[in-house]
């Protein structure tokens, strides 16, 4: 199965004991494994999708965030790594979306201003 987050233009190759909850990925390097692991943003975990091998949509997810938490082992060279995720609660979905509302009205507020100082 392959993992695509949103905003992030590769898909990841998942295994079979991959869940919405926990993704398990087998890479070849330690390098690898914190390398994905910093794609694990809110933002690229607000929706992403499990495709099949033929790239449908087998499964679609929104709102989870990463725990941190990440474990691996390593056999014969390959590293399995696991990434713990969790759904976010109404609340954290209702303060983001407050957030990136107030990240707009900000922008608006700056334009205007430079406007009306006749800077824009």
């Amino acid at each position: 199965m392959k993992l695509k987050l949103k905003g992030i233009d590769e898909t990841f190759n998942a295994t079979d004991a991959t869940t919405a909850d926990t993704l398990v990925l087998e890479l070849t390097s330690i390098y690898e494994v914190d390398s994905f692991r910093e794609k694990l943003t809110d933002e690229s975990l607000r929706h992403f999708e499990f495709l099949d091998n033929v790239d449908n949509v087998a499964g679609k997810y929104d709102n989870y965030t990463f725990k941190g938490d990440v474990s691996y082992s390593v056999k014969d060279g390959v590293y399995t790594a696991k990434y713990f995720l969790r759904k976010k609660t109404e609340t954290e979905i209702r303060l983001d979306a407050l957030e990136a509302g107030q990240e707009l009205q900000d922008g608006a507020i700056d334009e205007l201003a430079q406007i009306a100082g006749g800077n824009a």
